[in-house]
């Protein structure tokens, strides 16, 4: 398996994905500078099907903060037929200085540990 370019960091946060009008509630599971890793329950899946591959991802940050980020669908897949849940992997285009930073903390913070 080739090695991760960005170093991928754990975290549970909730966003929005936005695409053509279209807004699906998504679940953060893992970040790095220039991706995520985002899991859409059925719900929001059934009702925007075709995400389309522009995104715009608003993202909650901890400290009650909102970060908006232009994205690209890189890959989706359901685990099984029938699961609830999909995921999906986003390239996160030219990230906000505020987003990095936020990014910087977590891997200090977990280096740190």
């Amino acid at each position: 398996m080739a090695k991760r370019f960005y170093t991928r960091i754990p975290v549970h946060l909730e966003g929005e994905i936005i695409a053509h009008g279209a807004r699906c509630k998504a679940f953060i599971t893992n970040i790095s500078e220039y991706g995520l890793y985002a899991r859409v329950p059925l719900a929001e899946r059934e009702r925007h099907n075709n995400l389309a591959s522009c995104i715009n991802v608003k993202l909650q940050l901890p400290n009650d903060e909102s970060v908006d980020l232009d994205c690209t669908k890189r890959w989706a897949f359901q685990t099984s037929p029938g699961s609830l849940i999909e995921n999906v992997g986003i390239e996160i285009i030219d990230p906000p200085q505020q987003y990095k930073e936020f990014c910087w903390a977590l891997m200090i913070l977990r280096d740190a540990l």
